[in-house]
């Protein structure tokens, strides 16, 4: 079927291979990127997000906790206001965090462990307030020893389980991160072999199209353009007598050169039988020649013959008049 095809539709069907395997390299990396970019954008809008909140979560936790323990230590009741000061300030910043995590919640979705961790979280964190009002009840009230037996007896604890879910919350967006990080990072090496691959197998089809094509053009022509060009105008010219070589007697050159031994053939059975035509003239010409010449030689004799019987019929009424008078 190749073989049925004109110049420009195998010219066409090698150049429309090499730009097929491009738009599919293009069409692969674009969803490949696009994978990426997806997934990115949902560990910076989605995880990472989650997890920032869960930092400032801890961190409010962690301040409070300090908050607290200084608050119960100090016997200063002006120091001791300052420190409630600061733990109510950690908790509207850490209420502010909890309200942006359930309107992420809300927008974003979330996984099922997202909310088991989340609702271990807000259960330790009632225990915790509770425990810690109570605590500073006490401190208000002036028992200070009362108070420190309640931090290290039941808040401090409180607070290190509460740090900890938060913590575990923390870890679980980080794996969440970490796992679409390696994904990405996956996909990228992929996508690079792919890239390198499918580029190979470009190069490969782009020789192999470029190899046919050339090749079909050499048994076509049977050698460069430029040499069948000149060939032919040579040949136009009349000049028969030029060498053309090639290795392919089924192509242009090859009919080139079956033509002009043809008519160097013909050219020379031509002049042969010109050759003959000149000779058998001249002998006809010669033998022209010779019969006129026996034509002249036979009218002079006729015209002798007539004179000889002329003479013959003057002697003969002669004599028949000799014998007329003698009888």
């Amino acid at each position: 079927m190749f073989s049925r095809l004109t110049v420009a539709q195998r010219l066409s069907l090698g150049f429309g291979v090499i730009l097929s395997v491009l738009i599919v390299v293009s069409l692969v990396g674009n969803n490949r990127v696009n994978f990426m970019n997806r997934t990115l954008v949902e560990a910076g809008d989605g995880a990472a997000v989650k997890q920032r909140y869960a930092i400032n979560f801890r961190g409010s936790v962690h301040d409070r906790a300090i908050a607290i323990r200084d608050a119960v230590l100090v016997e200063n009741d002006r120091a001791l206001q300052q420190h409630i000061a600061d733990i109510d300030r950690l908790k509207v910043f850490y209420r502010e965090n909890a309200e942006a995590m359930a309107e992420s919640f809300r927008e974003k979705g979330a996984s099922a462990e997202e909310k088991q961790l989340l609702a271990q979280i807000a259960r330790i964190e009632e225990q915790a307030l509770a425990l810690t009002e109570r605590m500073l009840d006490v401190r208000l009230q002036g028992d200070i020893d009362e108070a420190r037996q309640m931090l290290l007896a039941d808040v401090g604890q409180a607070y290190t389980k509460w740090l900890a879910r938060v913590n575990d919350f923390i870890d679980y967006q980080e794996n969440i991160v970490a796992g679409k990080m390696d994904s990405v990072r996956h996909e990228a090496e992929g996508f690079a072999s792919l890239i390198f691959l499918v580029t190979g197998i470009a190069v490969v089809l782009s020789g192999l199209i470029a190899w046919l094509i050339i090749t079909w053009l050499r048994r076509t022509l049977g050698g460069e353009p430029e040499d069948v060009a000149r060939a032919i105008r040579s040949l136009a010219d009349g000049h028969l007598d030029q060498q053309i070589e090639t290795r392919y007697p089924d192509s242009v050159m090859g009919a080139l050169q079956t033509t002009m031994l043809g008519l160097a053939d013909i050219i020379r059975e031509v002049r042969g039988a010109a050759e003959a035509l000149t000779g058998a003239s001249a002998e006809l010409q010669s033998t022209s020649d010779d019969n006129s010449q026996q034509i002249q030689l036979q009218a002079r004799e006729a015209e002798q013959m007539a004179t000889a019987v002329n003479q013959m019929a003057a002697t003969v009424n002669e004599v028949a008049g000799f014998a007329a008078n003698a009888a």
